[in-house]
């Protein structure tokens, strides 16, 4: 299961969304589109689940604007996606999730909300 926010679903979906600045270079990271159709057809195959938080979603739709409908049909087209509730018992499941995997993810979040590594391409800036 792998679980994506707003505004990655923007790069997947929306083909004007701005790409992300990569903090190594100071430029706009290439191909974002193509690498989440990427990541989308890679968990498709390996039968994973990608979950779209209501949260995440409502953003979402805020952000896309008269596209809202489009990319709901799209979501909720595609076998790969599950929009989840995501409620006091989904923020326990979560925080009991094995500690080790998920403070892994919670240092590469900070490392990237610090600029210290590129969301997409993973490369850690000097």
């Amino acid at each position: 299961m792998v679980v994506l926010d707003a505004t990655t679903l923007l790069y997947l979906l929306d083909p004007d969304a701005k790409a992300p600045q990569d903090p190594q270079t100071g430029q706009p990271v290439t191909q974002v589109k193509e690498r989440m159709e990427y990541l989308v057809a890679t968990l498709t195959k390996q039968k994973e689940k990608i979950i779209v938080p209501t949260p995440a979603l409502s953003e979402l739709l805020v952000r896309a604007g008269e596209a809202g409908p489009e990319y709901l049909q799209i979501l909720n087209g595609t076998a790969a996606f599950k929009v989840a509730d995501f409620s006091q018992r989904a923020a326990v499941e979560v925080a009991a999730a094995p500690a080790k995997p998920l403070m892994q993810g919670i240092s590469a979040v900070a490392q990237t909300a610090h600029g210290r590594r590129s969301s997409l391409t993973g490369k850690l800036s000097p």
